[in-house]
């Protein structure tokens, strides 16, 4: 076991404080199956090991304590539920969580045997879930579960590989599955290979129910049914800078019970699915305040995006609609009303191909088949929109950044009314889908200097 410095410590003019002189501690500790000293009544030093994960999750860690995790495969196949994770991460303190790390990442590989969750948080927070590899977990890989009106909060989920979630029929199923949380970070992961028998979008990479400022960024989502499945009653919620392919939808923003999705916004991500946004809410469930902007919705077949038949405040604008098929199924934009009311932007859009708008899909079905018919329609949408070749660098390649002379280029607004680009890459420079490898974080902290307090 190491010791080092916890994080509170302020440092001011080249000298160190601690909190009423008072030095406060942070510890490291070692999971390490592979030492030939291994063992589960170890202390967990480096060089005297814990064998297993449950040991570490079942330790009277501190806030601020974090657990590296060596190469290996460990079980994580005992002591869960459908809700509750095998490996329980021990909750932390604001700004002091407690840490499971695999050390290099994708070293640790959590086997939970078809038993999921493998590894996760049930009420508490305050924790980094960092870099583990969990093959073929059953129904969900990482659960956050908190209760009604005991949200788990403040929890980091990052650079995590999660395959292979199954479950028979339409049931849920997830990679990672947020419920009655707060103040929570998706990022860097990858998922992949997420499924149910009947392909339902209740097969998600990412599910939310009942969060609140959860941000899901920058992680990488193929071979799914859904990206991301927004399913009941969250707010603040933002969805940005993801790769997401292969799958049936990019992301479903839903509602159910009678309760209230609000305060949404996705935008920087690049999607190649059959349908790129689809929303849906029942009769008594409200959703408001949906921001859809700056995405390239590349290949679809059913529909680049809808509103919502209970939906209030939608604001559609900056996206890039590639579709390379001559037809699409649904629309490449439609109303589920026999109106736009609730639609109170949408601009500034390019479609690379004439597209088909409906208002009142399965109902009226009133239909136009070109941007110039629905520009003149009196809806008073698209208006400086684009019909065009968006001209990517490389669209074959999966390189959806613009080209040089590209239409797109400095064609869109912002909400400040400033000119961007249409399309994932609003400024030029952004990163989408997963960050560049972390490098010296996959490495442990060096021992601590000695401090003194002045």
């Amino acid at each position: 076991m190491k010791i080092r410095p916890a994080k509170h410590l302020i440092a001011a003019a080249g000298t160190v404080f601690l909190a009423l002189s008072v030095p406060a501690w942070a510890a490291d500790y070692y999971v390490d199956q592979g030492h030939p000293n291994a063992s589960d009544n170890n202390p967990g030093t480096e060089a005297r090991p814990w064998r297993s994960l449950y040991r570490a999750a079942q330790a009277s860690l501190q806030p601020g304590d974090t657990v590296y995790v060596k190469a290996g495969t460990y079980d994580a196949s005992q002591g869960g539920n459908w809700a509750g994770a095998a490996i329980k991460v021990p909750s932390g303190a604001p700004g002091k969580p407690v840490t499971f790390k695999s050390l290099p990442a994708h070293a640790a590989v959590l086997d939970s045997r078809g038993a999921s969750p493998a590894i996760g948080v049930n009420r508490g927070g305050h924790v980094v879930i960092d870099g583990f590899v969990i093959p073929n977990p059953g129904a969900r890989g990482i659960s956050i579960f908190g209760e009604p009106g005991m949200p788990v909060r403040d929890v980091v989920i990052q650079n995590n590989i999660i395959y292979g979630t199954y479950t028979a029929g339409f049931d849920n199923t997830e990679g990672i599955r947020l419920e009655n949380a707060e103040q929570i970070l998706v990022r860097n992961n990858k998922i992949y290979n997420s499924s149910n028998d009947n392909r339902t979008w209740n097969a998600a990479a990412v599910k939310t129910y009942k969060t609140k400022h959860v941000t899901i960024e920058h992680n990488e989502m193929f071979d799914v049914v859904s990206g991301v499945m927004e399913k009941e009653a969250s707010s603040y919620m933002t969805i940005r800078n993801n790769r997401i392919y292969d799958c049936r939808y990019g992301f479903v923003l839903s509602n159910q019970n009678g309760g209230v999705t609000e305060a949404v916004k996705f935008h920087n991500n690049i999607v190649q699915c059959n349908s790129g946004f689809e929303t849906v809410s029942q009769a008594s469930a409200e959703m408001r305040d949906v921001h859809v902007y700056n995405n390239t919705f590349a290949g679809y077949t059913s529909q680049g995006a809808n509103a919502n038949r209970h939906g209030q405040a939608f604001y559609i604008y900056n996206n890039i609609f590639h579709r390379t098929s001559s037809s699409v199924s649904n629309a490449d934009f439609y109303t589920q009303t026999g109106d736009t009311g609730q639609v109170k932007l949408m601009d500034y859009n390019l479609y690379s191909r004439n597209p088909k708008m409906v208002i009142g899909l399965w109902s009226l079905d009133r239909t136009y088949n070109s941007l110039a018919a629905w520009q003149a329609a009196g809806h008073r949408l698209d208006a400086n929109s684009l019909l065009a070749d968006p001209k990517f660098v490389n669209a074959a390649a999966g390189d959806f950044r613009l080209a040089a002379g590209s239409p797109a280029l400095m064609a869109g607004r912002d909400s400040s009314g400033k000119a961007v680009n249409i399309g994932a890459y609003a400024l030029g420079n952004e990163v989408i889908g997963l960050l560049p490898a972390a490098g010296k974080e996959d490495a442990p902290p060096s021992p601590p200097r000695l401090l003194k307090a002045q």
